[in-house]
């Protein structure tokens, strides 16, 4: 599925989205408490995996990188999310 993914073809890129999506939102779920950010985390990360795939080098390490996306997609939220100490101090 990883190879036919990567020549961007549309079906198998819905298989991999189908296939992840799941993993993807309850890894995004435990960093982030609320739903309708976490389905809009997870969508970006779908969309961020599908355009970055053809520089996937190795098909045995797709879980982990996606996996990799979506955590640093919540974790950057947050960031966005959450006043600075310097704000707060504002």
């Amino acid at each position: 599925m990883w190879t036919r993914a990567r020549s961007l073809v549309f079906w198998a890129q819905t298989g991999l989205v189908n296939r992840y999506r799941r993993r993807g939102t309850g890894l995004v779920r435990g960093i982030v408490p609320v739903r309708c950010v976490v389905e809009d985390l997870v969508q970006a990360t779908m969309i961020k995996m599908i355009r970055r795939l053809p520089q996937l080098r190795s098909p045995a390490v797709f879980e982990s990188w996606m996996m990799a996306l979506a955590r640093n997609g919540a974790l950057d939220h947050l960031r966005r999310a959450w006043p600075t100490i310097d704000q707060i101090a504002d």
